[in-house]
């Protein structure tokens, strides 16, 4: 016969239940990453569009020769950014930074293979409409399920928050 004892009182302290998604928000950052992408994706262009205007081709500013040059100084800056910083002027705005599993920077290649992968992923999305939408939706559910994203996992690099308040995976 169960006695009173063994029921949940009405008022006990518990600790903070984490649900999955909000445990992804803390802790692996999927807003602030794509903020960071997303100002990393303005730098970049301003950076190609001063170039192209500097060099004095605006025929190269059609769309057709745009975006390839876009894609190219993207990844050129984020792999010089990454490389040497371990940090993006975005990701570094939203307090994250990018580093191997051991917490180590990356190394040229890693910081090139990982940039590859990023902006190659979402420039090659962007010809077919809302897609970009799609893929960052679904690499929002991968990143909070297996705390990786397309990117992050062939080079085993996680994104962290240099906020040291909680510890991020």
């Amino acid at each position: 016969m169960p006695t009173s004892q063994s029921h949940n009182p009405a008022f006990r302290f518990r600790p903070q239940a984490w649900t999955a998604e909000a445990q992804c928000l803390q802790l692996r950052n999927p807003w602030r990453r794509l903020w960071a992408k997303a100002l990393d994706f303005s730098l970049a262009g301003l950076i190609t569009a001063g170039l192209i205007t500097l060099i004095g081709q605006p025929q190269a500013l059609q769309a057709s020769t745009a975006l390839p040059c876009l894609a190219l100084s993207t990844i050129a800056c984020d792999t010089l950014f990454l490389t040497h910083w371990g940090t993006t002027p975005g990701k570094r705005l939203w307090g994250l930074t990018v580093q191997t599993q051991r917490q180590n920077p990356l190394s040229w290649e890693s910081s090139l293979a990982r940039s590859v992968w990023v902006n190659g992923l979402l420039f090659l999305s962007a010809l077919i409409p809302l897609m970009p939408f799609v893929l960052l939706v679904y690499q929002k559910q991968r990143l909070c399920r297996s705390g990786f994203t397309s990117w992050d996992a062939p080079q085993q690099t996680l994104v962290y928050r240099l906020d040291s308040s909680y510890h991020t995976p």
